[in-house]
């Protein structure tokens, strides 16, 4: 049995909730950076594939849902978002501010 699927309407459209451009995971009790989208703001603060996000504000991020830091990141346009991130052996402070897409 064969099913074939056929592209939708919205299939190449940007998602425009999200305002940060940071997809994040975790992964053995750690949040992870999985992708940053291209000319966001967290790829113009510096954050890359694969950073280990430490603190969110004053706030541990694995002491944070995910689901609930996700919904951080994708609503607040002209919101400032700290963070402390873990690249290698480097920690270090970022920012950023929300933005709409559209």
């Amino acid at each position: 049995m064969t099913m074939y699927l056929q592209k939708g309407r919205a299939f190449d459209k940007r998602d425009e909730t999200d305002m940060s451009g940071l997809h994040l995971w975790r992964l053995g009790g750690r949040t992870v950076v999985h992708s940053v989208d291209k000319d966001s703001p967290a790829e113009r603060a510096g954050i890359t594939t694969e950073d280990v996000v430490l603190k969110v504000g004053e706030q541990s991020a694995s002491a944070i849902d995910i689901d609930d830091l996700r919904d951080l990141l994708k609503s607040g346009d002209g919101k400032e978002i700290r963070m402390a991130i873990k690249r290698g052996e480097e920690e270090k402070a970022v920012s950023f501010k929300l933005k709409k897409r559209i």
